[in-house]
């Protein structure tokens, strides 16, 4: 059973596909909105890169992870409801930043009729791509504990189905982007 999902995951592409794409990011370099949205799957270096350009752009760094208290056992559910109260207390304030998370994109489809998420999907994103395996094995180092097949394959999904949706919007401007070598 485990070896015929491994491969069904295999053949629908999310183990190789690593394609970077930003969309609207000149939209955000001038200035013309004050906040980017990094996406990614664990493991492709949204934290790395979130910081990296925020000191580039002088902007504040966020990451939908500190929008809990980690310290605290909380549920998926908790953490779930907590993200869903604070993003949008984050993305109003007035100030030039870079937030990331692999929340983002559920709080958009969830939430996609309040105000909040109509503006969200105006802002400039980058969505990294990144191998699920590659990915798998580097938040495993990092010690976290998800199962590949269960997480991966669901959040890939997701995350192509919001690269298309993003995409597809008119007037976007959509880039590959080269992710720089940070060290």
């Amino acid at each position: 059973m485990i070896l015929s999902n491994y491969l069904k995951f295999l053949q629908e592409g999310y183990i190789l596909s690593n394609k970077s794409i930003s969309v609207n990011l000149p939209e955000f370099e001038n200035k013309t909105f004050d906040t980017l949205l990094i996406v990614g799957v664990s493991g492709s270096g949204k934290t790395t890169l979130g910081k990296y350009l925020s000191k580039k752009y002088k902007a504040k760094y966020y990451s939908t992870d500190d929008l809990f208290n980690r310290e605290k056992l909380l549920t998926m559910d908790q953490r779930w409801n907590t993200i869903m109260t604070q993003l949008p207390k984050l993305l109003e304030k007035k100030e030039r930043k870079i937030i990331e998370g692999v929340s983002l994109i559920g709080y958009m489809y969830i939430k996609k009729q309040t105000t909040v998420s109509k503006k969200m999907w105006t802002y400039p994103v980058i969505i990294l791509g990144k191998s699920a395996f590659r990915g798998s094995i580097d938040a495993y180092q990092r010690g976290k504990n998800f199962s590949i097949l269960k997480n991966f394959k669901v959040f890939m999904k997701q995350l192509n189905r919001f690269k298309q949706d993003r995409s597809n919007i008119p007037g976007s401007i959509v880039e590959l982007f080269d992710v720089p070598k940070i060290k």
